[in-house]
C-alpha cells in the first residue's frame, strides 16, 4: 500500500502545495519546490556527508555535485528536450565558474568525471581529488584537481544567486526559461 502524502522535497509533502494541478501553482511555489529539491537532495546531503567525516566519501560527494551543472544550465536556458547532457554540462560549468574554463577543457571534465562517475562509479586518470587547492575546481597540468568540500560552497553560492534572480520579477527571461523547463520536469 502506497503512502498518500509523499515528500516532494526535503521540507515539503505534496499536500503543502496550493493545489493538485501543478500547472496552476503560483510561480513562487514552483521556485520554492525547485529550491527545496536542489538544496535538500543535493547540496545539503553532500554537506551532511562531508560533516560525518566518512572515509573516502569525497567521490560520493563529487558524484552528487556533478549533477548540478547540467541541471542548472537546462533550467537557465529553458531546455525542454531530453538529451544534450554534454552541451549543458559545459554550459553549467561556465555559468557557475564565470566562463573560467575553455569548452574543450570542460568536455574533458565531462568525460573524466561526470560520465565516468555516472556510468562506472570511478573518475578517469585526468581527475585528482585534493583539497590543498584554493577553490573547488582547477585545471592544471592537463588534469582537473577537485576539492569536493569547496565545490559544495561554490555550487551553493551559484545556486543562491540563481534563486535570487528567479525571485526577482524583473528577470523575465530567466523566469520564462525556468517555467519552460519546469513544465517538462513537473508537468507544470
Amino acid at each position: 500500500m502506497g503512502r498518500k502524502d509523499l515528500a516532494v522535497s526535503y521540507k515539503s509533502k505534496r499536500s503543502d502545495f496550493p493545489n493538485s494541478n501543478w500547472a496552476n501553482w503560483p510561480f513562487n511555489e514552483k521556485v520554492r519546490l525547485f529550491q527545496e529539491q536542489i538544496q535538500g537532495w543535493v547540496i545539503n546531503v553532500a554537506r551532511d556527508i562531508k560533516k560525518q567525516s566518512i572515509a573516502h566519501a569525497d567521490f560520493a560527494i563529487l558524484s552528487m555535485l556533478l549533477s548540478y551543472f547540467e541541471n542548472i544550465s537546462k533550467f537557465t536556458e529553458g531546455y525542454d528536450g531530453k538529451y544534450e547532457s554534454r552541451n549543458h554540462f559545459v554550459k553549467g560549468i561556465k555559468l557557475t565558474y564565470s566562463r573560467k574554463f575553455q569548452k574543450k577543457t570542460i568536455e574533458l571534465l565531462y568525460d573524466q568525471a561526470r560520465n565516468r562517475m555516472y556510468h562506472v562509479g570511478l573518475t578517469g586518470t585526468k581527475v585528482e581529488l585534493n583539497c590543498s587547492i584554493s577553490c573547488g575546481l582547477i585545471y592544471q597540468r592537463n588534469r582537473f584537481i577537485i576539492c569536493p568540500e569547496k565545490l559544495i560552497d561554490e555550487i551553493q553560492r551559484h545556486f543562491n544567486s540563481y534563486v535570487t534572480k528567479l525571485n526577482n520579477s524583473s528577470n523575465r527571461l530567466i523566469r520564462k526559461n525556468f517555467a519552460k523547463r519546469g513544465r517538462l520536469i513537473w508537468g507544470t
